[in-house]
């Protein structure tokens, strides 16, 4: 769980831009391997570079067909494959 605070494109970004991404990735999330453009299985490119903090394990995992639209009150799909626009949502009860 964690709150997104912002969004970048990464094929936008410029070369510096780039490189101070990838040292913030290399000091916080070693393992991560960097900046990556490559999506994982598709072979497409990967577009979407979020920002986020206060990020929280959750003790257990859950379906996010348990979060429900705010707009709607509708669950959020599970059949989705890709990313894509945003819906602010509340858990179910």
């Amino acid at each position: 769980m964690a709150d997104i605070v912002g969004w970048e494109d990464k094929t936008a970004m410029t070369a510096a831009r780039q490189q101070e991404v990838t040292a913030i990735i290399e000091q916080h999330q070693t393992k991560e391997g960097g900046l990556y453009f490559d999506a994982a299985a598709s072979g497409a490119i990967s577009l979407n570079l979020l920002h986020v903090r206060r990020m929280v394990k959750l003790r257990e995992p859950f379906s996010v067909a348990r979060l429900i639209k705010l707009s709607d009150s509708k669950p959020l799909s599970t059949n989705r494959s890709r990313s894509g626009g945003y819906s602010y949502v509340r858990m179910a009860e």
